[in-house]
Order: C-alpha cells, then sequence, then structure tokens
C-alpha cells in the first residue's frame, strides 16, 4: 500500500467510494509495464487489503449500489475492476471500461453480466479482453465442463433467485468451459503465466444456473504460487498460498469443486479506443 499512496500524494483522497477519480499519475505509472498480465498484476495488487462487500457494484440507481467504488470488492468486482484499471487509459475512460467489462449494453441490471460460463466470460472473450487457455496449458489433462439451462430449469431454479432477468436476457442454453481437474492444479501450476485470471468451476447442479462460484488471479511471490482475490475467509482482498487454497476447496464435499479454468488477460487496447471513440461521438451529438 506504501507504493499507492505515494502515486497517489496529488490525490490523497482517493481512493472514494461514489465517484473516485485517480489521478494521471496512476496511470503513467501502469503504463510502464506491458497491457494484459503484466499490467493486471499491478493494478490488481492496488486492492489488496479492501475490505470485503458482497455485491458492492450496481447500476448507481438512486438508492442503487455505485457503477464504480474502491472502498469494498467481492471476487468478481475485484476482478473487474483490476481489468479497467490496467486497460483504461486514464480516469476519463475508466468507468466506460468497467461498464463495459460488467455488461452487454448500457449499465443496466438486465444487461449485467451475473453468470460466468454463458455471460461473463464469453461476452469478455469476443471483446477482446480475454482468452481461454486452459487446454493450451493444461494440454490432455484438461476436461470439458458443460451446463445445460433450460426455460424450465431457470423458472425452477434453486439459488440466485434474487436474480430476476427478462426471458430475453435468461441465460438459457449450452455452455462449456476448459477445466483443469483440482487434483491436477498443482501439477500444472508451473506453466500457469502469474497474472491469469483463475476461475472455479464446481460439480454441475442442475438447481444452479451456473458452476463457476468464484475467481482471482494466479500471482506469484519468491516463485511460490499464490491465490490473488476478494476472499470471504478472509474478509477482504489478499494473496493466499495456492496449496492452501486448493486444499481448502479440496474439502468442499457440500458442492464438489471440479477444478480450475485458465483464462488470459489479452491486450485490448484498440478496443478500449473504441469505446472512447463511440463515447466521443454520442457526446458531440448531444451538443
Amino acid at each position: 500500500m506504501s507504493l499507492l499512496i505515494l502515486l497517489l500524494a496529488a490525490a490523497p483522497a482517493w481512493p472514494q467510494p461514489r465517484d473516485p477519480t485517480p489521478p494521471p499519475a496512476l496511470f503513467q505509472w501502469l503504463a510502464r509495464w506491458p497491457a494484459g498480465r503484466e499490467r493486471l498484476l499491478r493494478a490488481s495488487a492496488l486492492l489488496l487489503e479492501t475490505p470485503y462487500g458482497h455485491a458492492p457494484l450496481g447500476e448507481g440507481e438512486p438508492n442503487g449500489a455505485p457503477r464504480i467504488r474502491f472502498d469494498r470488492v467481492d471476487c468478481q468486482t475485484f476482478v473487474e475492476e483490476s481489468l479497467a484499471l490496467a486497460e483504461a487509459r486514464g480516469a476519463d475512460d475508466l468507468l466506460a471500461v468497467l461498464d463495459d467489462v460488467r455488461y452487454l449494453g448500457p449499465p443496466a441490471y438486465a444487461e449485467r453480466d451475473h453468470f460466468m460460463m454463458s455471460q461473463w466470460v464469453p461476452r469478455n472473450e469476443r471483446k477482446g479482453y480475454l482468452r481461454d487457455v486452459t487446454r493450451a496449458i493444461a494440454g490432455p489433462l484438461a476436461v470439458l465442463a458443460r451446463k445445460r439451462v433450460t426455460a424450465r430449469s431457470w423458472r425452477d431454479r434453486r439459488s440466485s433467485r434474487d436474480i430476476e432477468l427478462p426471458p430475453s436476457r435468461a441465460p438459457v442454453g449450452d455452455f462449456t468451459l476448459a477445466v483443469v481437474p483440482l487434483a491436477r492444479v498443482l501439477e500444472v501450476e508451473p506453466r500457469i503465466p502469474a497474472g491469469t485470471i483463475l476461475l472455479v468451476v464446481r460439480a454441475d447442479r442442475p438447481g444452479n444456473p451456473d458452476r463457476v462460484t468464484h475467481l482471482g488471479f494466479l500471482v506469484r511471490h519468491g516463485g511460490k504460487p499464490f491465490l490473488r482475490h476478494a476472499s470471504t475467509v478472509f474478509h477482504r482482498a489478499v494473496d493466499e498460498p495456492l496449496d492452501h487454497f486448493v486444499a481448502r476447496n479440496s474439502r468442499y464435499d457440500w458442492w464438489p469443486v471440479t477444478g480450475f479454468s485458465l483464462l488470459e488477460p489479452v491486450d485490448a487496447a484498440a478496443h478500449v479506443a473504441a469505446l472512447g471513440a463511440a463515447g466521443t461521438a454520442r457526446a458531440a451529438g448531444r451538443e
């Protein structure tokens, strides 16, 4: 944190929960590293020790959660805000990038990527933020995790009942993710580059619309692997030894963990520039 304080000396009040404005010095510092994994590692480190808060981001509606904040994170928003910090060209387009990572269209509840397998992963792959590298890294050890959501199973679901979507946005279909089996993760780990996003994939349950329940980044300290994630166990964003995390997940017999899917952060500079151009054009049209 001392590095963050030094970088933000020009704006010591940052981060603010509802209208954060990181100073230019922060993005100038992040730009020293190559876009993608390297820059994402530095961006995510800035958010370490942030307290955990369930669903801290929303659509900014009256009495709703803000669209951006840095005083609380959960596992998904920790990754999303790290991606936005790493990809944004400056404070002016930070919120636009974060919205783009979190939504299919304009920031609205029905447009939000609530589910990993059916929404968040494939959409952010298409936008150019991520690439599935599970098979490339694990080779023949990788297996395929499948999820089928029908109109009936969505209607009768036993989980995520608080997520109410119009029929056109219901995650109905057949979805897959390549997965490294949990028992082979530590065997594969030396081949996983630091900065790779790890998704925790659990056994299929008909009443659950998704199989991904957690995500974070692989990082290394002194050659030892850690999972950088916002954790309900530690109540904050931490670097947890990967072997400890794997051991803990192997004990979840109430909903067994199948394994991890691996996503590579990609330099999305061209996509982000297009976002900025589109925003400028919309602003000009209103004037």
